[in-house]
């Protein structure tokens, strides 16, 4: 077996390794001795995290906040601009207008308490790229809101950041 065969071995394994520690985590079995390519967590808010392993070395979590259905309306698509800070970023496909939130961490640098501090900013982004999808006039939801208005926003921002996590 030669060098890079058996350092992508090891990343496979790593990232097996710390899927499972996730699992065990949120108190889910995975079947003993499987590795998957692609690990799948579906949070109680409904929101899916894809966790994938394709580049050497790197873990990508992927999560869809929802379909933007006139892809030409600008002020959505500028408020889901304002929410792309690296490593955190958000795409929008032209074609089905799917936007998808989204992060690529170096494998070996995490443990699974770093992983969930990492998905749980990924799902606060994902729920704030719902509301500028979600709502008409999205740039007054995430700017500071005049002060009879602010408790009903941290209402609505509190009921849609829950990761489903348990601490």
């Amino acid at each position: 077996m030669q060098r890079a065969e058996i350092e992508e071995m090891d990343q496979k394994k790593d990232f097996h390794n710390l899927m499972a520690s996730l699992w065990r985590y949120m108190d889910v079995a995975l079947p003993l001795g499987q590795c998957n390519e692609v690990y799948t967590v579906t949070f109680d808010n409904q929101v899916e995290v894809h966790f994938l392993n394709t580049l050497p070395g790197r873990l990508d979590m992927i999560a869809e906040a929802g379909i933007l259905n006139n892809k030409q309306a600008a002020q959505p698509l500028l408020d889901l601009l304002e929410l792309n800070h690296p490593p955190y970023n958000v795409n929008v496909d032209q074609d089905t207008g799917a936007v998808m939130v989204w992060t690529r961490q170096e494998l070996a640098t995490l443990d699974c308490s770093q992983l969930i501090e990492i998905i749980s900013v990924l799902m606060a982004r994902v729920q704030q790229a719902k509301l500028c999808i979600e709502y008409r006039h999205a740039q007054s939801v995430l700017s500071p809101a005049p002060n009879h208005h602010r408790m009903i926003l941290i209402k609505e921002r509190k009921k849609h950041t829950d990761t489903g996590l348990r601490n």
